[in-house]
């Protein structure tokens, strides 16, 4: 028996040894040091090319608002560049979170606005990403007016002065509200528009490939509310077009959107689409006529009005309703905001 008890704590200490052993092994003399060495930097590289297939040199890669381009294309149109873990974190801080896209703009200094987009890279990304061909864009025109309300008695006016922001692009409203600027063709772009006095509109402008006209509303106050419409390269009888990309303007506090095909079913439904991403749905022979429509904020307790959108000449073939079964007990009639006249 004694002897069986000593081989047991001969064994329980060369075991805690072993331990100690390990334990000793894993500290750092420079612990601060060695985290600093195992940065994963993101590599991102790819090529350029005019309309025509030809390699496009000269053109700044840009990301999101910054200033100084991450590179210039060579003469062969190539650039890459390389992120440290530092760099995608300011970036994430910066322009909008750890899951969000970031988008590259590549400008080329011939037309007028951005010449192409890229919004798919992430700066969760590490290791090396090959952006393949990037082909630039035939730029389009895009233009409209802003209203913001002025009293209740009046309604909304022209606002002249109003700060637009389409992707790099800015303008500044006249007299009339009205703005004109140039964007790439086939582009989904951030729009934010502010003037004092009212709070910023922000949205997405999906760019088509003609000239687009949209108009936007600033709010004089913080509630959720915003609208939906559709590009004017949609408005077609094309039957070949499957799915329809909505642009969307609102109030900052509008995070999700969910569309139905009839008020009752809108009231019922649970299923919100988040307007950090893309709105789309799909269409077919089918689709009626009109959609309905509702924003939320981001816990999804305050609501807008309920919306309705024709969706006129949208050619040939939908919907099955995109959002599934209506599901019930929705409270959306209790907290649902008053419109602002």
């Amino acid at each position: 028996m004694r002897s069986q008890t000593l081989i047991f704590f001969s064994r329980m200490f060369q075991a805690s040894g072993l331990i100690l052993a390990l334990q000793g092994g894993a500290c750092l003399k420079n612990p601060k040091a060695a985290v600093k060495s195992q940065d994963v930097p993101l590599s991102v590289s790819g090529q350029v090319q005019d309309s025509f297939g030809q390699a496009a040199a000269g053109i700044g890669v840009f990301v999101e608002q910054e200033t100084t381009p991450e590179q210039i294309t060579d003469a062969d149109g190539r650039f890459s560049f390389s992120w440290s873990s530092e760099r995608k974190d300011e970036l994430k801080v910066r322009y909008g979170g750890l899951g969000q896209p970031l988008r590259l703009y590549f400008t080329n200094a011939g037309f007028p606005g951005e010449s192409a987009v890229y919004d798919k890279l992430k700066a969760v990304e590490v290791g090396n990403m090959d952006l393949g061909i990037i082909r630039l864009q035939t730029p389009v025109v895009i233009s409209g007016q802003v209203m913001a309300p002025k009293s209740f008695a009046e309604g909304d006016s022209p606002a002249e002065g109003a700060l637009v922001h389409v992707g790099r692009l800015a303008a500044t409203t006249d007299l009339d509200g009205n703005f004109r600027l140039y964007a790439p063709s086939e582009s989904l772009l951030p729009v934010r528009i502010s003037l004092k006095g009212y709070v910023q509109t922000k949205g997405i402008w999906n760019v088509g490939t003609s000239d687009d006209n949209r108009d936007f509303r600033l709010y004089d106050r913080l509630i959720v509310d915003g609208r939906l419409e559709i590009p004017t390269s949609f408005r077609t009888d094309d039957p070949n077009i499957k799915s329809l990309n909505f642009s969307m303007s609102g109030n900052a506090m509008c995070r999700w959107v969910r569309l139905a095909l009839s008020e009752e079913e809108l009231s019922f439904s649970n299923n919100w689409m988040s307007l950090d991403g893309q709105i789309q749905i799909p269409i077919s022979s089918n689709t009626p006529a009109e959609i309905f429509y509702q924003f939320s904020d981001q816990d999804k307790q305050t609501f807008s009005p309920a919306y309705s959108l024709r969706l006129e000449n949208i050619g040939s073939e939908p919907i099955t309703d995109p959002l599934g079964p209506p599901l019930p007990d929705s409270d959306t009639d209790n907290n649902q905001q008053n419109q602002i006249p």
